[in-house]
């Protein structure tokens, strides 16, 4: 693992030393080799070359809803194009996985219900793509209102008991994609999503419990959505993000954990949202990002001592492109 200062700084490894260097072929190097190592250059080249690669090398391509939406994101990201071919097995594949009810399965032919999860990643990639003729924007709209609750959240499914910030985000997220947020009790998702407000002004991914940055994104984003992000509201969650360790202004504090890409891209998508993306340590961030890159093939790993994988790359695109390092 090439060391970052940003947020690693100190970091406890004790046995998680000993298990990554097993598991995984990205080796962590003595404390001394880190601290003398510099950080790759990002090839933006090659990190599109091994989403492209990936893709020609999966017979199933795209594989799954998500995975189309982080290949579809990144490459047009990367490259402002998306090869022909690949874009037709997306769209087909898209298609085949809306179900009659008008709601979205994870992959054709998916013997479970459909799901507000993979019905926004469909969404999200036919908004990336320009081709939401492909499916039946009403039936989706209706299968998503349906899953709306008393209380105003959004059930992930229709045998879903119970909702949640990540959910509700997923559901409402996917409405405004469709155009039809006309049909929601708007006062009620608002009053929703802010009843997993936690006493330092994030959001928890569960009521009551400790906030974190992906329910914070969510319920940043989705109350930006509803017209609700207020000036109290965001002071707070600035204030809060500001406070982890991913905003790289804390950097000699001590960690039991490891830092992770996707929670970073969460955060910076906050602050995106917040308008209040100067108010982070973006070199620092940047070299965070830079440590997780492998330059033996483009790709990114989730976290220290990782090797690359499509999500893991779809989630430093994003950094980068928040911090303004894609052209």
């Amino acid at each position: 693992m090439r060391k970052s200062k940003f947020m690693t700084a100190k970091f406890t490894r004790r046995i998680t030393l000993i298990l990554v260097c097993a598991l995984f072929a990205y080796p962590f190097g003595s404390p001394a080799e880190e601290d003398t190592k510099k950080n790759p250059e990002i090839d933006l080249k090659r990190t599109a070359g091994y989403l492209q690669e990936w893709a020609e090398m999966r017979p199933g391509f795209p594989e799954s809803l998500s995975f189309a939406y982080y290949y579809a994101f990144a490459s047009m990201s990367l490259e402002k194009k998306i090869a022909p071919e690949a874009q037709k097995k997306i769209i087909n594949y898209i298609r085949a996985c809306q179900t009659p009810d008008g709601g979205f399965v994870a992959e054709p032919g998916f013997t479970s219900e459909p799901d507000l999860v993979s019905t926004y990643f469909a969404l999200k990639t036919l908004e990336v793509l320009n081709s939401f003729e492909a499916v039946d924007k009403k039936k989706a709209a209706q299968f998503v209102l349906s899953l709306s609750q008393e209380d105003g959240g959004m059930r992930a499914g229709p045998k879903s008991k119970y909702s949640s910030v990540m959910t509700s985000f997923y559901g409402i997220a996917s409405l405004d994609l469709l155009g039809a947020l006309q049909g929601l009790n708007k006062e009620k998702a608002v009053s929703y999503l802010m009843s997993f407000r936690d006493k330092d002004k994030g959001f928890g991914v569960e009521k009551g419990k400790p906030s974190r940055p992906p329910s914070t994104f969510a319920a940043v984003h989705t109350l930006k959505i509803l017209g609700a992000l207020n000036d109290e509201v965001k002071a707070g969650a600035v204030k809060y993000l500001k406070e982890t360790r991913y905003a790289g202004l804390h950097l000699e504090e001590t960690y039991t954990t490891q830092p992770t890409i996707q929670d970073m891209a969460y955060v910076l998508e906050a602050f995106a949202d917040l308008s209040a993306g100067g108010e982070v340590n973006r070199d620092s961030i940047y070299e965070f990002i830079a440590s997780l890159y492998i330059p033996e093939n483009g790709g990114f790993g989730p976290q220290p001592g990782y090797g690359a994988s499509p999500p893991s790359t779809y989630y430093g695109v994003l950094c980068l492109k928040q911090l303004g390092k894609l052209n």
